[in-house]
């Protein structure tokens, strides 16, 4: 460095010597020739800095960064999240959680109340409610919200006293909960801080349920507070265990009304089946033999457009039409990508492309 700071004041100064020059002819040159001068001066000077101000930077760098090695020494490990999003998908027992937490950032937030409510067939069998000491003070926001305050936490166990409570009865099961994703943000991490792992999990969002369920012009927004006055359930809000609870009541009231839908939807079916001809119901009967085969027949459900085409659904999913009425056939091949309409002369042909279908609806629950 020290080498190369001398060559370049010695080119800064030949260059200055050279316009100094040629400013004989031309005088506005002489300009330049002191910015030469003064860029030559400068080089290999330390620049003056602000030394309080350094060390206070520096000062709140380091502690920021203990602060954060305190909360959370390491990255935790990532964990395969895997959201099941059909209600009919799910297992006769569920692990409702909620946590009330200091704020809402898992990496330096912690959780002060767990609520668990566990469920069997639609039936409660099981609850859990625990206030947690953080270790660290509540904000005021947080205790606004929540009413819980530093008090009332203070004699309470921390969380790796009770993290194997909460484990047992989480562990291998599915976890639901409204904006779910909240909830096992914070549970990772505070297992994590107990040297914990919870693989495998499974995860089903009621908020979500309530979107595919309610219609927004009837919701002025999503919130569970929102939603259980829509359903008329009384209950408190933003405490871990009433929140379990309000999230059981109005998981229950979507899947009635989802049940009362599909019940209405067949009843439909079987009213549009009646007036399809021959070719028709034989295409369908052959679809769900097919989805029967990849445990989705349950799943179909169809309905015919005003120009005759009849409209395939699995679940949520629309995965093909066809229409087999009139001069021309067509049917509708989807893929991940594409949607293209091809020609067909006969029925065969149209079960013979079947399988198109098949393999975008096993895509789309993969």
């Amino acid at each position: 460095m020290k080498y190369y700071n001398t060559f370049m004041k010695i080119l800064l100064f030949l260059l200055a010597g050279l316009f100094l020059l040629l400013s004989t002819l031309y005088p506005f040159l002489l300009i330049v020739v002191i910015g030469l001068i003064v860029m030559a001066l400068r080089i290999g000077k330390p620049q003056k800095t602000n030394t309080a101000q350094t060390n206070t930077v520096q000062n709140d760098h380091t502690q920021t960064q203990k602060d954060y090695n305190y909360i959370c020494p390491k990255a935790p490990k990532t964990v395969e999240h895997k959201p099941i999003t059909d209600y009919r998908e799910l297992p006769d027992r569920l692990v409702f959680i909620d946590f009330e937490t200091t704020g809402l950032y898992p990496s330096h937030d912690r959780v002060i109340e767990v609520g668990i409510v566990i469920s069997e067939e639609m039936n409660i069998v099981d609850e859990y409610c625990q206030l947690i000491n953080p270790k660290m003070s509540i904000s005021p926001e947080a205790t606004r919200i929540n009413k819980i305050t530093d008090d009332m936490v203070r004699d309470m166990p921390k969380i790796e006293e009770i993290a194997d409570e909460i484990c047992s009865r989480a562990q291998d099961q599915v976890i639901v909960g409204y904006n779910i994703n909240f909830d096992v943000r914070f549970l990772l991490e505070e297992l994590f801080r107990c040297d914990i792992e919870m693989d495998d999990i499974r995860t089903f969002d009621v908020m979500q349920l309530v979107k595919d369920t309610i219609p927004s012009k009837d919701l002025p927004d999503r919130k569970l507070k929102t939603v259980k006055k829509y359903f008329g359930i009384e209950t408190e809000s933003h405490r871990a265990l009433d929140d379990c609870h309000t999230t059981f009541e109005v998981f229950k009231r979507c899947v009635k009304l989802q049940e009362n839908y599909e019940m209405q939807l067949k009843a439909d079916q079987a009213e549009r089946l009646a007036k399809l001809n021959d070719m028709e119901k034989a295409f369908i009967k052959e679809v769900e033999d097919r989805l029967k085969l990849i445990n989705l027949g349950d799943r179909l459900t169809y309905d015919v457009k005003s120009d005759r085409v009849i409209n395939f659904q699995c679940g949520n999913y629309q995965f093909g039409r066809i229409k087999l009425r009139g001069k021309q056939f067509k049917m509708q091949l989807l893929d991940k990508n594409n949607v293209m309409w091809i020609d067909i002369d006969t029925l065969e042909e149209a079960i013979l492309n079947l399988k198109h279908w098949i393999k975008y609806c096993e895509y789309l629950h993969s």
